[in-house]
């Protein structure tokens, strides 16, 4: 789970609130319950992680589609910066 995601889903574009914690490498696999193994997903999103339509690195946290193609936006250090982005959006309009 990334320190710094927020309240939102960590699946890019998706701004849905966090609802499921979800283990990227499954404990009966030999995932571990530790912050580098979790990541915070919306239920919309869980259940694509779940039936294999959305695909996470167990490395990177990057997000691929089911034909292995990473999607725009997912690695960690975008997602940051188009949060910034974001508050930054929100403040001029404030």
């Amino acid at each position: 789970m990334s320190e710094g995601q927020g309240p939102e889903c960590a699946s890019p574009g998706c701004r849905a609130p966090v609802v499921h914690i979800h283990h990227v490498i499954r404990c009966s696999r030999g995932g571990r319950t530790d912050l580098a193994n979790l990541i915070s997903l919306c239920p919309r999103c869980h259940r694509h992680v779940q039936a294999g339509s959305l695909m996470i690195d167990p490395v990177t946290h990057e997000f691929n589609d089911r034909h292995h193609r990473l999607l725009p936006g997912s690695h960690p250090r975008h997602r940051r910066r188009l949060q910034r982005r974001e508050r930054f959006r929100r403040a001029m309009t404030a």
